[in-house]
């Protein structure tokens, strides 16, 4: 529709042409010294309700900084469209993730689905719905768990579908498959749980042996396997959906490499939260427990492979599973317990102030690095605070940008709350 150079508005100049979908195409422009994204509808997408629902986007502004929100709205030669934020390059898109094109450690995994699960806790708490969470609306830095959604334009009041948009197949909940509702935030709970699901084992929560036995996929054979006949493939009291070997290898090997805790929450949304969605796990549920995924990382000290210190494993088996990569057993690195969290202080750990701060348990601005040289591990306060580190012998303060060797027994006390640290 437009031509690189070409000026809108005395004020918009088009750099160049990024993309197009169905409802229009996206540019990469300049306005006012900065580089930012431009959508842009066709005539017939653009029509006079999603004008109102633009502006109103983006007066309620973004929940947070994970989403490619709506920034202005901009019209020109009687069509519309609206100003964003640019995708940074590093970002990846998670239909490369399900395609196996780049790989991400645990450590992202676990990040990148905290962000997503608190994004959506936030979009919720304003009152409002997404209604088509997929592959396509998310984006990942492998490097560092950083995530941007996207396609935001279609997010209203909960509860209200101007669009007539039900979702993306394979990701609609069983009420909506079934036509039974339209999309609302319970809705979007379980297509973001089938989201996570992806994210953690690269498959599908429903296909398994019934998938695999199906031999034309039409419309009522995928209606009953995604809506009226939607059995988790690990279901624990039927297995008539299990993955099948040579078909679900995926979903076979990454699934015993989770600790119980995060099996149980995909299992309360796609069992009992398949017909019942006040069942289906919440955001911040998720929320906690990709921290306490995140806490439990260490690295094999023989191959440098993320293992994960699991608790559970450790009090019934009286040691952890060998290295998932090697299979050789190796030490546990120190770990220090704030509250009820238990961190792993492992090599290139951070310390969040989520970790201190109960109030403010989304907030993964970092206060502590750890590093080890040559088996001892030293923390390094990077936040603003003076924090008190005690041993049996003496207590000295620990200054902004000051590093401590670790010792056994000792305590951090970080003004809010102290952490015991146990070798």
């Amino acid at each position: 529709m437009f031509k690189n150079g070409e000026i809108l508005n005395n004020s918009i100049k088009i750099i160049d042409f990024i993309g197009s979908g169905g409802q229009g195409e996206v540019y990469k422009v300049q306005y006012q010294d900065a580089l930012l994204a431009l959508k842009w509808y066709y005539p017939k997408s653009g029509t006079k309700q999603l004008k109102k629902t633009l502006a109103n986007l983006i007066s309620k502004g973004s929940p947070n900084d994970f989403f490619l929100w709506p920034l202005a709205l901009v019209e020109y030669n009687n069509q519309f469209g609206y100003l964003m934020e640019l995708r940074p390059k590093t970002y990846k898109s998670l239909l490369d993730w399900v395609s196996l094109k780049f790989d991400m450690s645990l450590t992202s995994i676990s990040k990148a689905c905290f962000k997503l699960t608190d994004a959506f806790h936030k979009l919720h708490a304003k009152g409002l719905s997404y209604k088509d969470i997929s592959f396509g609306n998310l984006f990942i830095d492998p490097n560092c768990g950083d995530i941007l959604i996207c396609d935001n334009d279609n997010v209203t009041a909960n509860g209200i579908n101007v669009s007539g948009l039900l979702g993306t197949p394979k990701f609609m909940a069983p009420e909506i498959v079934m036509g039974s509702t339209i999309p609302n935030t319970e809705t979007d709970q379980f297509s973001l749980a089938i989201l996570l699901f992806y994210i953690l084992l690269i498959s599908h929560p429903f296909d398994g042996a019934l998938e695999a036995n199906i031999k034309c996929f039409d419309e009522s054979s995928l209606s009953k396997l995604y809506g009226t006949n939607a059995i988790f493939i690990y279901d624990k009291l039927n297995d008539v959906n299990r993955p099948v070997p040579g078909i679900h290898n995926n979903a076979i090997n990454l699934w015993k490499l989770y600790p119980q805790y995060i099996k149980e929450l995909f299992n309360n949304t796609f069992t009992l939260g398949v017909k019942n969605p006040a069942k289906r796990t919440r955001e911040s549920q998720w929320r906690n427990a990709f921290l306490k995924l995140y806490n439990s990382l260490t690295k094999c000290s023989h191959c440098g492979m993320e293992n994960i210190y699991d608790i559970e494993v450790l009090n019934t088996r009286g040691k952890l599973e060998p290295c998932i990569l090697c299979n050789e057993e190796y030490p546990i690195a120190p770990r220090i317990r704030i509250n009820n969290n238990v961190v792993v202080l492992d090599d290139e750990k951070q310390l969040f102030i989520s970790h201190i701060k109960k109030s403010d348990p989304s907030n993964l601005s970092v206060i502590a690095e750890v590093r080890e040289l040559n088996s001892e591990f030293y923390l390094t306060n990077v936040s603003k605070d003076i924090w008190k580190y005690i041993t049996t012998s003496e207590t000295i303060n620990i200054l902004p940008q000051q590093v401590v060797n670790l010792k056994d027994n000792s305590m951090i006390d970080f003004g809010l709350v102290k952490g015991e640290i146990r070798f």
